[in-house]
């Protein structure tokens, strides 16, 4: 396996440290899981330089095909000035570099620690972080460090995490970094993306869905840790025609005891359809393909309603196709009510998510032009969706 990775200043094993510990920095202690995990050697390949923003990234990002690599961490944030929607589409562009590069290589995106509250403004970090968890691209995966980290800051002091008292991680704050991007790996075999290492003897959920899945998933995996072994599918489920094209290498050769999915959003707004070929009626006929094949599977099957369309001009669609398109209430009505139709004639579960957030939803939402959630919103979500899975696994696997 190769890995492209960043820098690693504070490390005590850091080439420039003189601390005596030698602990590698977050690179080295997630090659070396890699490597434990997967039983291969890992060539990791470190293009980072020091001080150095998203724009500079996206310059160098031209270099990764040299080296071929089958996975590329992308970790900015830091020492980025520019505001959350720039860094936003500097980072995306960045990726899509990757992607036409090196097509099969898996890309993670790592939101940055929380500087010293004492000698920055770290609010601007957590608006780094909702804008990266808004990129759903394929193959591309999240590792958010900043949450975890904000959370630790509650019980110890910023010096216990940082190696020079501002910006850079000690060794507990590398391993921290190392922890989260390496919880993300579960499966070799059938490409499956999980928070924890598996415990075959629990009940197997798999969530099947876009980004709005992506979101919750990770605090779906801590409320059921011990109950469930849950994971989240490679990548974001897109549209029902892509659903068509990747559900059976979703759904691999696990036995999967439950499965809890969505597609709507891009149905709605065709972020991957030109516009004769979307419509609630072909939503409806590929859903209703979809679910005949996730019967075959034996799974009890969970259908979450469609979270709710943004009240202003979506923000992918103004920036991909310069498009002010606003879904009206009446037309997201008709895609909830097809998707109902198919889940009522099959006997489908349904767990309401779309009548969970509505309500509340500019408290949830990121921005009014924006069909993403914060924080709040998705343990929000993944609240629902954990104790919706509890009560149906405890009755469906004895």
């Amino acid at each position: 396996i190769k890995c492209h990775c960043t820098q690693g200043y504070n490390a005590s094993g850091f080439k420039r440290s003189k601390a005596p510990r030698n602990q590698a920095p977050y690179v080295g202690l997630v090659s070396k899981a890699l490597e434990l995990r997967f039983k291969t050697p890992v060539t990791a390949k470190n293009l980072a330089v020091a001080g150095k923003t998203a724009s500079w990234g996206l310059k160098m990002a031209g270099k990764v095909k040299q080296e071929n690599p089958d996975l590329v961490i992308l970790a900015f944030g830091m020492n980025d000035r520019v505001s959350p929607e720039q860094f936003q589409i500097t980072i995306r562009q960045m990726v899509e570099v990757v992607q036409k590069d090196s097509p099969d290589a898996d890309i993670v995106l790592v939101s940055p620690m929380i500087d010293n509250p004492n000698a920055r403004k770290n609010g601007r970090v957590l608006k780094l972080r909702d804008a990266l968890h808004q990129i759903d691209l394929p193959n591309v995966v999240h590792a958010d460090v900043t949450t975890p980290w904000r959370k630790l800051l509650e019980r110890k002091h910023f010096s216990d995490l940082s190696g020079n008292n501002i910006n850079h991680p000690n060794d507990f704050g590398h391993r921290l970094y190392a922890q989260v991007i390496g919880t993300l790996f579960e499966s070799q075999s059938n490409g499956q993306v999980s928070v924890m290492e598996p415990d075959r003897a629990l009940p197997k959920v798999l969530i099947m869905g876009d980004s709005i899945s992506i979101g919750y998933t990770p605090q779906v995996k801590n409320l059921l840790q011990g109950k469930a072994e849950v994971i989240h599918h490679k990548g974001n489920a897109g549209p029902t025609i892509r659903g068509l094209t990747g559900i059976d290498q979703w759904l691999g050769d696990s036995q999967w005891d439950l499965i809890h999915f969505n597609f709507g959003l891009w149905d709605m707004y065709g972020w991957e359809y030109v516009k004769e070929d979307r419509s609630p009626a072909i939503y409806e006929k590929r859903l209703e393909s979809l679910v005949l094949r996730l019967k075959k599977t034996g799974a009890k099957l969970i259908w979450a309603t469609t979270t709710p369309a943004c009240p202003e001009p979506e923000v992918t669609m103004k920036r991909r196709f310069s498009s002010d398109v606003v879904i009206a209430p009446a037309l997201e009505q008709q895609y909830l009510d097809a998707a109902l139709r198919v889940m009522v004639k099959h006997k489908i579960q349904v767990n309401d998510l779309h009548a969970l957030v509505k309500p509340e939803l500019k408290k949830h939402a990121i921005a009014p032009n924006n069909v993403h959630f914060t924080p709040d919103g998705r343990n929000k979500l993944a609240k629902q969706v954990a104790e919706t899975i509890e009560v149906e696994i405890g009755k469906t696997v004895k």
